[in-house]
């Protein structure tokens, strides 16, 4: 069995790289990019365009459901995120790295190929950078994160 993965060995991407990577493809694979948001009651005031929402408390419960999303939206880089990256989005991500391991033998040798992220900065740096840009980010709320 492998080592679980540690904080040390998360992989961060900037919001401008992901917008890159959202408007142009990533550097994985068929360049395809799905953002996961696990805010649970504060996913209110916007979120990233297309961002799927698996609240961080159900995570585990709902990571069959991540899988076969992931599979069927042929994703090849995944970038998880809550509102500063610096809590739930890391230790999600931690909890997906190291679920891996349990998923089957097919399901195993397909995300041994997708990159594994969390947005530094969370939806904090994302919103800084492109809360007013509707093609990027959805339901803004401009008045909620003004004080943030």
């Amino acid at each position: 069995m492998a080592n679980a993965y540690e904080q040390e060995d998360l992989k961060y991407v900037t919001a401008p790289e992901l917008r890159t990577w959202i408007q142009s493809g990533s550097h994985t694979g068929a360049g395809k990019v799905g953002v996961i948001d696990v805010r649970e009651s504060d996913f209110v005031g916007g979120h990233i365009k297309g961002a799927y929402n698996f609240p961080a408390k159900k995570f585990l419960e709902l990571i069959s459901q991540v899988q076969e999303q992931l599979i069927s939206d042929d994703i090849n880089d995944v970038v998880f995120h809550c509102v500063r990256s610096n809590g739930r989005g890391p230790r999600i991500t931690l909890q997906f790295l190291n679920a891996i391991k349990d998923f089957t033998t097919e399901n195993q040798e397909h995300f041994a190929k997708v990159g594994v992220w969390v947005l530094k900065g969370g939806f904090v740096a994302w919103q800084e950078e492109f809360g007013k840009d509707n093609t990027l980010t959805e339901d803004f709320d401009e008045e909620k994160w003004a004080n943030i």
